[in-house]
């Protein structure tokens, strides 16, 4: 089938060769074929007739030996078969069949084929022996039975086996002969089609070059030179004709081209300038706003814990702005990373589930602050997806809060489903709701930048009119999209879907050096500060311990000694706080801080006991640090957990060249039991260094005189494996090759004003745990 094909598509000159060829080749091998069977035969009727001659004197000669009973004589005469290398054995028989006299050896193989081919299977042919001889071919082995006659008695018989190998000699010899000619034959036969296409196809053959070197330089004012009287000729002319008329639309192309272009380069160059403008001015702000946020944080918290609410509001007010001018400043950013072309995407597995109930759990203020129910609905085959978590977070973000400030005392749901796509799942996430709905006309300026539904919806809503814009630009980068449904007064459905096992092209030895990505939220309640055990029977503290876990600390509930082991084995490192509380209803709390003083591992765990002024010091004596009475509010229990939440602190290295940033992280630090200390640049570091190593580093990336990069190498080559833990602050994200760049001291990097002074300092705090408590996987990127 495949050869019939390639026979169709050929071109004129290779048919007619093939033609020619092909018929040679079938007469040639019917007549080598005829001519080698012919040799075959003949061969093997001259070596029966040949053998049985010589037989036939033989068995004359040994005629008196077996008549005078002699088998002496006899194989004395039997020897004269080897003159004849073919002849491998011979016997001769007496009139009972009995063996007389024997030539050569009678093994096994000679009684296999003795056996195999008996004398009712030996056969005459009057055209080779005569009636009374027989002979039959078996296994390349001829055997001849030769009758011994005394006139006019049959006295005995001579069996005789001739080896026939012979013959395949002769037919590899005829083979190799007949396949010469046949060569030979073919090639010859080859040279006249080619020769005989050659005239019949010349002038298709020119004109088919011409069209070939046309097609590759593009030169249409070539003109094909063929002479040919017949049809070829007039093709020839007219595919001339048709090369002019080319040669004049090229030139009318090639101008608007050219105008093309020099419109889509100057629109590119703005855009990029743009993009870049976009990306430095966002940058810059980050520095100066990084002080704001973590300032407000700050005076937020000591103000809470000195009890000065009259502030609070007006501090978290600062707060606030600073957070939605982040939001801003990022939104830019990424929209200029998106269309410059830099957007990197950090593929990893992730539950879907796992993270719409995060999400909706992170909106769910937002969404209650207008009155409106928030419902979730997931499929049960959701399983596994393979993308960017973080960059699906994101865009399942600006959805709801979409939904959120459009919608009023309303419903809005998030729908999460899989289904199968051509080869591969989608993943699809529908946000729906119930609020004021879009027309036609909106809907086709929905996903431009800057852009909002229309003028009346942005002086009463607000916003930059970039979420949706975003959030499709990433879909988009995901393998998927973004669509819309909607209906004025009645709400809109937003369903964005994504490829469920995406995997984007990177740079092999890149991501095989570069560190995992794990995004982390804002906020307090994002830190993980350890986590407490709690014993309290009577829940006298069960109202003051909300505190305890939006202050980023893990409240774990234990009854007695047995739950306390399971409770350990299951979080694999020891509580960073322990709690209890007895009252008059349920005393004998203090049971349980017998049984970790007697636990080694529990032994340097701080317990706090909280009960009324007669049963302080039965605490203290069952092992108690410190008795207090049950917590009025939720500070108050705050204050006392900070006070002795235990963590591995020391001296800590801040490197940074704006003096406001710098600032901000040593009030952080110190307030958490840190010795802080800070240089401006890279330079001066260095010179710290070498006066006395650090606990920790906390390094500005962009430095005059010697920056971020270059500080790293200097005190990796100098301090080799004693190197301090380090975390990278920076305006922007590291690219992919400046990680793989990093030392391996290097923990984690946070992008100026994208996190929490509580995640820096938690961060901190877990790098100088012990490697077995350490859950910090590499180079972590903490940012928004």
């Amino acid at each position: 089938m495949l050869t019939r094909v390639h026979f169709l598509f050929a071109g004129f000159r290779a048919k007619i060769t093939w033609i020619v060829v092909g018929a040679s080749a079938l007469a040639l091998l019917l007549a080598c074929g005829a001519f080698t069977v012919n040799e075959y035969v003949t061969f093997e009727k001259d070596l029966i007739r040949r053998q049985a001659a010589v037989a036939k004197v033989v068995a004359a000669n040994v005629s008196a030996a077996v008549l005078f009973d002699d088998p002496i004589v006899a194989e004395d005469i039997l020897e004269a078969f080897s003159q004849s290398p073919e002849i491998l054995r011979a016997r001769v028989l007496d009139r009972d069949g009995e063996t007389f006299a024997i030539y050569g050896d009678l093994g096994a193989d000679h009684a296999e084929n003795a056996e195999s081919s008996p004398a009712s299977a030996l056969s005459s042919s009057a055209t080779l022996l005569a009636a009374e001889e027989r002979f039959a071919v078996h296994n390349d082995l001829l055997h001849l039975d030769v009758p011994i006659v005394i006139e006019p008695d049959v006295v005995g018989r001579l069996v005789v086996d001739v080896s026939m190998e012979g013959r395949s000699a002769i037919l590899s010899s005829y083979l190799g002969i007949g396949l010469l000619v046949f060569s030979i034959s073919i090639l010859v036969a080859g040279l006249i089609g080619l020769v005989f296409a050659r005239r019949v196809t010349g002038p298709v053959a020119a004109l088919t070059r011409a069209m070939a070197r046309i097609r590759k330089t593009r030169d249409y004012a070539a003109i094909v030179d063929v002479h040919a009287g017949d049809e070829v000729g007039e093709m020839v002319a007219a595919f001339n004709a048709m090369l002019g008329e080319i040669q004049t639309r090229d030139r009318e192309l090639a101008s608007l081209v050219h105008q093309l272009v020099d419109a889509r380069d100057a629109a590119e160059a703005a855009n990029v300038a743009k993009s870049q403008f976009l990306a430095n001015t966002s940058h810059e702000l980050r520095t100066p706003l990084n002080a704001i946020i973590g300032f407000s944080e700050i005076l937020i918290e000591d103000s809470e814990a000195v009890g000065q609410t009259t502030q609070l509001s007006d501090l978290r007010r600062i707060h606030a702005a600073g957070r939605h001018l982040l939001s801003l400043i990022n939104e830019i950013l990424d929209l200029s990373k998106i269309e410059a072309g830099r957007l990197q995407l950090e593929i990893g597995e992730f539950s879907p589930g796992d993270l719409a109930r995060e999400v909706a759990d992170t909106i769910a203020p937002l969404i209650a602050k207008g009155g409106n129910r928030l419902s979730v609905e997931l499929a049960p085959d959701l399983g596994m997806a393979r993308s960017d978590a973080f960059k699906i977070r994101q865009c399942l973000m600006n959805l709801l809060s979409n939904a959120a400030k459009f919608t009023d005392s309303g419903e809005i749901n998030l729908r999460v489903w899989r289904h199968r796509c051509g080869p591969r799942d989608a993943l699809c996430f529908t946000v729906r709701d119930s609020g004021i709905g879009m027309t036609p006309e909106q809907i086709g300026n929905l996903f431009q930048a800057f852009t909002q539904a229309d003028a009346s919806v942005t002086r009463r809503f607000g916003g930059t009119g970039l979420g949706l814009t975003i959030t499709r630009r990433m879909a988009q980068a995901l393998g998927g999209d973004v669509t819309v449904e909607s209906d004025v007064g009645i709400g809109s459905a937003f369903t964005l879907t994504i490829d469920a096992t995406f995997e984007a092209e990177r740079d092999n030895a890149q991501s095989a050096a570069s560190a995992q990505l794990v995004a982390s939220s804002l906020g307090p309640s994002s830190t993980n500060a350890g986590w407490v055990l709690v014993h309290d029977p009577a829940g006298a503290l069960t109202l003051r311990l909300d505190a305890l876990q939006k202050s980023g600390f893990q409240v774990r509930h234990v009854r007695d000694a047995e739950a306390l082991a399971k409770a350990i084995d299951r979080e694999r490192r020891p509580p960073v706080l322990a709690l209890a509380a007895e009252t008059a209803r349920v005393p004998q709390s203090w049971r349980i801080f017998s049984a970790m003083a007697a636990t080694p591992q529990l032994q340097a765990t701080p317990r706090l006991a909280f009960c009324g002024l007669n049963a302080r010091k039965r605490a203290l004596a069952r092992g108690a640090n410190a008795a207090f009475p049950i917590p009025a509010d939720d500070s108050a229990l705050l204050a006392l957990v900070r006070q002795f939440h235990t963590q591995r602190v020391g001296e800590v290295m801040i490197i940074d060249d704006d003096p406001v940033a710098g600032r901000v992280l040593e009030i952080a630090f110190r307030q958490f039991g840190w010795t802080a200390r800070v240089v401006v640049d890279g330079v001066e570091a260095l010179a710290a260094v070498e006066q006395r190593l650090p606990d920790l580093v906390i390094c500005d990336w962009a430095m005059p005189r010697l920056d971020g990069a270059g500080l790293l190498r200097e005190i990796n080559g100098r301090c080799g494996a004693k190197a301090p833990a380090c975390f990278i602050v920076s305006g922007t994200e590291l690219t992919k090759a400046e990680k793989a760049a990093l030392p391996p001291f290097v923990c984690g990097q946070f992008v100026k004003g994208a996190f929490s002074i509580r995640d820096l300092v938690d961060a901190a705090r877990k790098a100088l745990e012990p490697p077995e408590h350490n859950e910090l996987p590499g180079v972590r990127t903490y940012s928004q």
